[in-house]
């Protein structure tokens, strides 16, 4: 005897219970369902940097700044990607400062490198005259501590789950499998 394609719908879903959550590898996650919501666990950018190389100054020392009349500063030290500002940035100073690398105390602003006469020096020229904030990322201006990354239901396709590999806790996830395509 047949039965319509809905019946046999109707039974699949009266007797198929589905499979509990289970937690695997982000990279077992590709199609799979999350059992759970997902939360940023600290905010992102974790702290304010620099989003580029330049200068981090302050950004009133070079209010008149131009081609014609720059502003000269006396260098700091250097801040790497990775590295703890050890000065804070007093008037009349900047800091060298990497891509990346935490915004270092008394700075507001940063300005590129290719704006300046260059580094290498005790002193350097600044020839424009930056927005106050430029060229910086604050902490948590992507994401906020506790917001929600993906909701409970979400198929992990491919631009869904690579959200997930900053995220370093957990190291597993919880998910359930596909769901059934009709």
């Amino acid at each position: 005897m047949m039965i319509t394609v809905e019946e046999a719908r109707r039974i699949i879903r009266d007797t198929v219970t589905p499979l509990p959550a289970g937690c695997l590898e982000l990279s077992r996650l590709q199609g799979r369902v999350l059992a759970g919501d997902v939360a940023a666990p600290f905010a992102m950018p974790r702290f304010t940097n620099a989003a580029m190389d330049g200068f981090a100054l302050r950004r009133d020392d070079v209010a008149t700044a131009s081609a014609d009349a720059p502003a000269r500063l006396q260098v700091i030290t250097e801040v790497a990607a990775g590295a703890v500002p050890q000065e804070t940035v007093m008037p009349g100073t900047c800091a060298p400062i990497m891509t990346g690398a935490p915004l270092p105390e008394g700075a507001d602003t940063v300005i590129p490198f290719e704006q300046t006469s260059g580094f290498n020096t005790r002193q350097v020229d600044i020839y424009s005259v930056p927005k106050k904030g430029a060229n910086i990322r604050y902490a948590g201006e992507e994401v906020k501590e506790g917001s929600r990354l993906l909701s409970a239901g979400t198929v992990l396709a491919p631009g869904r789950s690579p959200c997930l590999r900053p995220l370093v806790l957990p190291e597993r996830w919880s998910a359930v499998c596909p769901p059934l395509r009709w």
